[in-house]
Parts: structure tokens; sequence; C-alpha cells
């Protein structure tokens, strides 16, 4: 395996206002979070230099007072220099959405099942279609070759070589794409010795679910 899960470290390098936190995956695609720009305010050197506590005090005093800094910056920025005793103010850090990668929210719980449901499938298909296995039993671990444009020199089938790709075509993508799928899936977690097998695999890796989004799943009646 090349491939592992790695959980997301929650790292506060004492820089911004907005920093450490738990970043969100969302269910909708169009929620206005998802597509919001990242905005941010660096803290002021001379906080700074004071250490861990009056950092923690000033992004105490930002927050509860930043509706200023949205209406009334001059006056926000008159209150922290008094609050503080600052001579320079935050800078505002703007950057565009970088957009969005899509994955497969497992349920950790469900993956052996859902491998072995394809297994349990497969092996079912193989005993309910006898006039298939003289197929599958010669070419289950080849079925790459539907994807070739050559014809299939080892044919010795009843079937045509358009015929013996497409049944092959149709066992790959039915059982056994599926199946390397949740496998790649199961072992990215197995050999992660932080991540157990039990709820959602984002929330495994260090993320929360949107509360836009489920508030909104949760009005039109969604179950995600």
């Amino acid at each position: 395996m090349i491939k592992i899960y790695k959980r997301r470290k929650r790292e506060d390098k004492k820089r911004y206002v907005y920093e450490g936190l738990q970043p969100a995956y969302h269910s909708r695609t169009d929620c206005i979070n998802l597509k919001s720009k990242y905005k941010n305010y660096e803290i002021p050197y001379e906080i700074i230099e004071r250490g861990n506590e009056e950092i923690a005090k000033f992004r105490k005093w930002f927050k509860e007072n930043q509706k200023f800094l949205e209406q009334k910056p001059d006056l926000f920025v008159a209150k922290l220099q008094i609050a503080f005793s600052l001579d320079s103010v935050p800078i505002a850090v703007d950057h565009d959405n970088s957009g969005t990668t899509e994955i497969d929210n497992l349920n950790l719980n469900e993956l052996e099942e859902r491998i072995d449901k394809i297994l349990r499938s497969a092996g079912n298909f193989y005993k309910d279609n006898p006039d298939k296995q003289t197929i599958i039993k010669p070419f289950q671990k080849y079925t790459f070759l539907a994807y070739k444009t050559d014809p299939i020199s080892s044919n010795d089938t009843e079937l045509s070589d358009h015929e013996l790709k497409s049944f092959l075509f149709e066992y790959d993508n039915k059982f056994k794409k599926p199946f390397k799928e949740l496998l790649l899936q199961y072992f990215m977690v197995k050999h992660n010795p932080e991540l157990q097998f039990d709820g959602l695999l984002l929330e495994q890796l260090g993320f929360k679910s949107c509360h836009a989004c489920h508030e909104q799943d949760v009005n039109e009646g969604y179950k995600i």
C-alpha cells in the first residue's frame, strides 16, 4: 500500500484570529459556505510578542467586536487601539475559494459489510449462471481484456470477441471495480493506527459536518 489516510492535525501557529479550528465538510454542493472566500485577520506583532495569554484575549475581543469592523471600521480600530494600546491594526487576509474536492464519506461501520455483499453477489452470480461459469473461471482475472482493441487471442468460448468483451466489461464494472475501490478504502483506514472502524470517514479524519448543510438537510427532510 502506498496510500493511507492521514488524520488532519489542527495546528495553531498563533498568527491569525481564526486558526487551529476544526475544518468542515459539506453534504450540499449549493452550500454558501462551500463557495465562500477565505477571510482571516493577522494578529498584530505587538500582541504576539506579549505571549499566548494576550493572544487569547485579543482573539476573544476581536470576535466579540467584529460587528463593528463590518459596520463602523473606524470605531472598531479606535476601540481596538484603546483596548490593547496598539499602534498597528490587524491586516485582513483574503483569498479566492480554492475549489472543491469530492469524496465518498463512507460509514466505516458498514464498509466490511459492503465488501462482503459484493463478494456474495459475485458468488451468487456464478452459481445462478452455470452457462457463464466456463467464461468466468478462465477470465475473471483478465477482465482488463475487455478494454483492449485487439481481439482476445485466448478466446476458446462460444462467444464472439465482441460478446466476450461485453461480458467481461459488465463483470468488471458490476463486481471487480466496486470491490477494488472498497478494498482500497478499507486498507487506507486499516493501515493507519490513528483511525478506527467507527463512524464516518471524514469525521475520523478530523473534519466536522457543516452546520449550514446539516440545518438545510433537516429543514428539507433529507437524511444524508
